[in-house]
């Protein structure tokens, strides 16, 4: 008699399966990262897995293509086949059952909304009348490490970044006003990013030193989740009336091309900020 088990959405298996047959199941699931910039990656999803739980594969904000292959435990007899499908926000994509590696390129950020592009199932068979079907399922998430604008302290006002190293120097980006009229002479200025992937990418900052062309780090220069401290009021605004106004540097840190950070590569994005802080 035939059975389906009924899982909550999460569980890794999802089966259907005759009660004397065995599963066509894998040793490996391979998914290849290719994007246009170059970046080449593979990794096999159901390394460290449990089964209790559904593996979350990361992509960036590029184009990328994910080619999936998958590798039937040793022992099993017949040859293996696998139907692939992504349902996700862009569209519903269904590939026939093939014995060879299957191809779904995803679009650049720009082209959907949000970071859960959708779920990748890989329903494995095998020509083994033997066996039965087991189905794998992977999350594919895209992280997005750009900072979309910098919280200064208590100001209701958000400051906006450039991405543009080339503005740094030049008048070409006008310096954003920080008004500190409501804090006190030696009170702790802190810069805190507006994080689009918040869950999933840590930051830094660095502040540009005009006399020497070079960045100071702040903060110890760790990668973290937590506001900054830039320094006191009173230093602030004698900083802002010697040079004119300050830039610091914001690092995101973030992997991609993987499960977690120990599975994935990992990548930077940098954004940056000029400010004249009065008060």
């Amino acid at each position: 008699m035939l059975y389906e088990d009924t899982s909550t959405y999460g569980s890794v298996f999802n089966n259907t399966v005759t009660t004397s047959q065995k599963l066509a199941t894998l040793s490996n699931l391979y998914i290849k990262a290719t994007t246009d910039s170059g970046d080449d990656v593979e990794v096999d999803v159901l390394r460290g897995t449990d089964g209790s739980s559904t593996p979350t594969y990361y992509i960036g904000p590029e184009k990328t293509t994910l080619t999936v292959t998958p590798e039937k435990a040793a022992g099993q007899e017949g040859t293996i086949s696998y139907e692939l499908s992504v349902n996700s926000t862009i569209a519903q994509i269904d590939v026939n059952k093939s014995t060879t590696p299957v191809t779904v390129t995803i679009p650049s950020s720009d082209r959907i909304t949000g970071t859960d592009i959708g779920t990748m199932t890989v329903a494995v068979n095998s020509t083994s009348t033997a066996y039965g079907t087991k189905t794998y399922t992977v999350k594919v998430k895209r992280i997005l490490p750009q900072v979309s604008n910098v919280n200064l302290s208590s100001q209701a006002a958000t400051v906006e970044t450039f991405t543009d190293e080339t503005y740094i120097t030049s008048d070409t980006y006008e310096p954003i006003t920080a008004d500190l009229t409501n804090q006190t002479e030696y009170e702790n200025i802190t810069l805190k990013p507006v994080l689009m992937s918040s869950g999933s990418v840590k930051f830094k900052v660095d502040q540009y030193d005009s006399s020497t062309g070079s960045w100071t780090p702040l903060n110890g220069g760790v990668f973290g989740t937590t506001a900054i401290p830039l320094g006191n009021k009173h230093d602030l605004e004698a900083a802002t009336t010697e040079y004119g106004s300050i830039v610091y540097r914001i690092t995101t840190d973030y992997f991609i091309y993987g499960t977690s950070d120990s599975a994935g590569t990992e990548k930077h994005a940098y954004s940056y900020v000029k400010v004249k802080f009065e008060g």
